[in-house]
């Protein structure tokens, strides 16, 4: 995909992983922690929506499934993953009425794995919002449908949680136009408001919430701003045309990604700030056709959005901007391309605990994984795909940094579900140099593979206090805990796997509130 590439081969990947190699130094920084796929009982092709990890680092994907012969369409699909191996914990299938066309759009996890699940149920056109609830279990708390006035297409298209157990979700209502509805559920599923917005054909892309409650839903008819009590704010277009993705700040500042028109009927990404007030405090447009800012993230220090753009070649690229938040000034640009004429899009930005950012999207059919620093320095980026098709549909991070992508995968008849987890340091890798180091905790294991079952932990970067070391076996049980003294990068730490079994370990280490995972391969 994108230069100095190097093939590797893990033993537990199927397809083909190229992981880039840093600053000429030959170090990986990316090794594949499991690969999922869900093919449905009833053939047909497979869709992915959300990629959402829990408290406990498990994995829950959300999509679509292709229903029973017969029924109509579709099915939601939701299927819960172990962290540690990636064992499928759970699958559910929700249904709404009989023979009806039931698709996922959104899903919202909460602090204790409670998922909700919105999107649309019924036959075309006369489509209702449906929104389900899952405890950690998988089984269903509740379900709630929205017809709207007009009996016309109602679909749920993004869904917010707040820590009352409240669910906002965030659509769009048929009535003489498509206009926005938002609406308030309690935690019993029973609804507490309901909101509509009439700016012309409106469809929201995206919700957030305030630090004081206060709901934000955009799209391309605008941002609005409800009390938390559901009345209605301010509406702000200005800076932008088409909204496709929005962030709040503790203030109740909102920024808004997404595009503006261009000449030669394409479009420019475009991103703005607006107080919590409703003024627009700035914004920029990134003078590049074919584009789109796709997702966005807040760091410590900057806000970054990535998306897309037409490169020099006239191919679209990666794209992946720092703002200043007060000023909207542009602090780096990174553009990742590649093959001649391949379409390079990101669908999503995440930042992590050590300040690290990542990108992820498609790109010539593979799913591909940039991570920068905080100041724009590349440290890695990592390519999986098939020999067919391959569409990342979403990206996420769990507690300890690990990467999780989900989307589809072409399967020789139709597509399937197809979800990567992956660390960001692989076995026995110490931390490279550049110019502003992650801030994130970090160790090496070395030797490894150890044939011996001896190994030394080695700290990648000060910590001060005490650290916890525990090694999970293949089973996720503790086959060894023990307390380190974290004082510094110098000293080794010796763990005595000898009388384990042969196979692969888990080492996660917790200091500080913070915590990583590494892979330890035992030989002997």
């Amino acid at each position: 995909m994108i230069s100095s590439l190097t093939v590797c081969r893990n033993p537990r990947a199927v397809m083909r992983i190229a992981c880039l190699v840093l600053l000429g130094t030959g170090t990986v920084l990316a090794d594949t922690l499991w690969t999922r796929s869900y093919s449905g009982p009833y053939g047909g092709d497979e869709a992915a929506r959300v990629v959402l990890p829990d408290t406990f680092a498990n994995v829950v994907v959300v999509g679509s499934s292709n229903g029973e012969s017969g029924t109509g369409g579709n099915d939601f699909v939701v299927i819960k993953y172990s962290w540690f191996h990636g064992n499928t914990l759970w699958t559910r299938r929700i249904t709404g009425r009989d023979t009806s066309d039931d698709v996922a759009q959104a899903a919202a996890i909460d602090s204790v794995g409670v998922v909700t699940v919105t999107g649309q149920s019924g036959k075309y056109p006369n489509y209702d919002m449906l929104t389900v609830q899952l405890n950690p279990n998988g089984s269903e708390l509740w379900r709630a449908t929205y017809d709207g006035t007009a009996h016309g297409g109602d679909v749920g298209t993004a869904i917010a949680v707040d820590t009352t157990g409240s669910v906002f979700v965030a659509g769009y209502t048929q009535n003489a136009t498509s206009d926005y509805v938002t609406i308030k559920y309690n935690w019993d599923g029973s609804r507490a408001w309901t909101k509509t917005y009439d700016g012309g054909d409106d469809k929201p892309t995206d919700i957030a919430l305030g630090p004081d409650g206060s709901v934000y839903v955009t799209g391309n008819s605008g941002t609005v701003k409800y009390s938390s009590a559901g009345v209605q704010q301010w509406v702000q277009s200005g800076g932008i045309s088409h909204a496709t993705a929005l962030v709040v700040d503790e203030s109740g500042s909102v920024y808004v990604t997404g595009s503006v028109p261009a000449p030669g009927m394409t479009t420019y990404p475009a991103t703005v700030k607006y107080d919590s007030a409703g003024t627009q405090k700035w914004a920029d447009v990134y003078q590049h056709p074919q584009g789109q800012g796709a997702a966005l993230a807040r760091g410590a220090s900057a806000l970054y959005v990535a998306g897309m753009a037409e490169g020099a070649a006239g191919d679209v690229d990666y794209i992946t901007i720092a703002y200043d938040y007060g000023t909207g000034d542009t602090l780096w640009v990174r553009r990742d391309s590649g093959p001649a004429g391949s379409y390079d899009a990101a669908v999503g930005i995440a930042v992590g605990s050590d300040s690290a950012i990542w990108v992820a999207g498609s790109s010539n059919y593979d799913f591909v994984t940039v991570l920068y620093t905080p100041d724009g320095v590349k440290h890695w980026v990592e390519t999986y795909g098939s020999p067919g098709d391959d569409q990342m549909a979403a990206m996420a991070l769990d507690k300890d940094n690990h990467v999780i992508v989900t989307g589809i995968t072409w399967a020789g008849a139709s597509y399937d579900l197809i979800t990567v987890a992956f660390d960001t340091i692989g076995p026995g890798v110490a931390e490279p140099p550049s110019r502003k180091p992650l801030s994130g905790l970090r160790f090496s294991l070395a030797p490894n593979p150890s044939v011996s079952g001896y190994a030394s932990l080695r700290l990648g970067t000060a910590n001060a206090g005490a650290a916890k070391v525990t090694v999970f076996g293949a089973d996720g049980r503790a086959v060894l805990t023990q307390t380190i003294k974290a004082s510094g990068t110098d000293g080794a730490h010796q763990l005595n796997l000898s009388r384990q079994r042969a196979g692969v370990y888990m080492v996660r280490l917790e200091s500080g509130g913070r915590s990583a995972t590494q892979k330890l391969v035992v030989e002997h």
